[in-house]
């Protein structure tokens, strides 16, 4: 090897250099063991063991940055915030020295906030979000443990959930709880451009069907140090993700993953698949202009299908954005918080997961709060609310689609 003059001073872009060919290196060499069934198990372990440490790390420079401000001009913990780090202390069985050396306080503090504990009123050193004493309280308290345990859902998605789950709450009542609570707003979900002139407007399900690609990087990016600065758009270093949506009811009736992008004869096999699937034809297939959807061979079988074939142009209302959103959804609400697997069999089975919670149990707001499974198959009704008395009590119920946190199941029931 030849190594540069003066190459003391390139040591500092060396090193970058180094640990990002080192992160290519590691992903060739586990997408060759991902082909292996039996190694597929350890793989999906070492990327869980990979993503701890370098949470670890973050946590550590952070906190590194935190020890070198004097303790006493360190910022204090809000009275929520110490009963949090007291929850934390008791799930974990963190001793009071344990708990001090994590938050970076003194064992004393924590001691004389456990001391605390019991004490009420506004000036109370720990202090839940809001006192549970009566009926309006009880829900801003349901509303708020409902934001922390989903923090990805906004107002509007948490006042569909409720109303789903029997509660009956305005979104900007939602909002207003939030706000109260010194929660950062979520950016308002959207369809689709609205004030465009809808040019194609689905009336039934099965009458418009939206096709689109998109990419899924495994590792949280495409990035390299080096020209052109991006490493190829095929796997191992992503995957290649299409989908059907049904316009009409936004229910996502088909999905495939390739390792790189699909053919014109992929994406007409897929649709095949689909349309067989349900025994159901869409009258009209709305794409964009990519060369998959541009070629001769899947204009004919449109033809031959009796499908009316559009190009869609992106951002306009009754095109390709309800598709789009339904990608950005997906990617912002679940497959950026989840390890994403390498190997064909888990990443087939975590997008299983994922759309049939999206289809049966998540609320849109271009439905009205309704979820997709219903609209499409024509069983939609409104659901049973509560009829609360002054100081009746409901319990808040939170479960997880196949454990998995990311996709929540939102009930409602009367506390006995």
């Amino acid at each position: 090897m030849i190594v540069p003059e003066n190459w003391p001073k390139q040591a500092k872009s060396i090193l970058i250099h180094i640990i990002s060919m080192a992160h290519i290196a590691l992903l060739y060499a586990m997408s060759h063991c991902a082909k292996n069934r039996s190694s597929a198990t350890a793989i999906q372990l070492q990327q869980t063991r990979d993503e701890i440490n370098l949470l670890r790390e973050e946590l550590r420079i952070k906190d590194t940055r935190m020890k070198h401000i004097p303790p006493n001009h360190r910022p204090h913990y809000t009275p929520t915030e110490r009963l949090a780090i007291l929850e934390l202390k008791a799930i974990r069985g963190w001793s009071t020295g344990q708990t001090a050396e994590v938050f970076l306080v003194n064992p004393e503090t924590v001691a004389y906030w456990i001391k605390m504990l019991d004490d009420t009123g506004p000036k109370a050193l720990v202090r839940m979000l809001q006192p549970v004493n009566k009926l309006p309280d009880f829900i801003r308290y349901i509303v708020s443990r409902l934001k922390i345990l989903c923090p990805a859902m906004g107002k509007v998605k948490i006042a569909q959930a409720l109303t789903k789950a029997g509660l009956v709450l305005s979104t900007s009542t939602v909002g207003r709880i939030l706000k109260s609570n010194n929660m950062p707003p979520k950016e308002p979900a959207c369809d689709s451009i609205r004030d465009l002139k809808q040019t194609l407007s689905a009336r039934y399900p099965n009458h418009i069907w939206n096709v689109d690609l998109t990419v899924i990087p495994t590792s949280g990016g495409f990035w390299t140090s080096w020209l052109p600065f991006t490493v190829p758009q095929v796997w191992p270093f992503c995957w290649w993700l299409v989908c059907t949506l049904d316009q009409y009811s936004r229910c996502i009736v088909g999905f495939a993953i390739f390792k790189k992008p699909p053919t014109a004869a992929q994406i007409r096999s897929f649709l095949g698949r689909a349309v067989n699937k349900i025994n159901c034809k869409p009258r009209h297939i709305i794409t964009d202009n990519g060369l998959q959807f541009r070629s001769k061979t899947f204009r004919k079988w449109c033809k031959r299908k009796n499908i009316d074939l559009r190009y869609g142009a992106v951002g306009r209302y009754g095109s390709i954005a309800i598709i789009e959103r339904s990608f950005r959804t997906l990617k912002s609400e679940w497959l950026r918080k989840i390890i994403v697997p390498l190997y064909f069999n888990g990443m087939r089975k975590k997008l299983t997961t994922y759309i049939r919670w999206y289809n049966c149990y998540r609320p849109h707001q271009g439905l009205n709060g309704m979820i997709p499974a219903e609209i499409y198959d024509s069983k939609s009704q409104k659901p049973d609310t509560f009829k609360l008395n002054t100081g009746e009590k409901i319990r808040l119920i939170v479960t997880f689609f196949e454990g998995d946190r990311h996709l929540p199941i939102i009930k409602l029931k009367r506390a006995a």
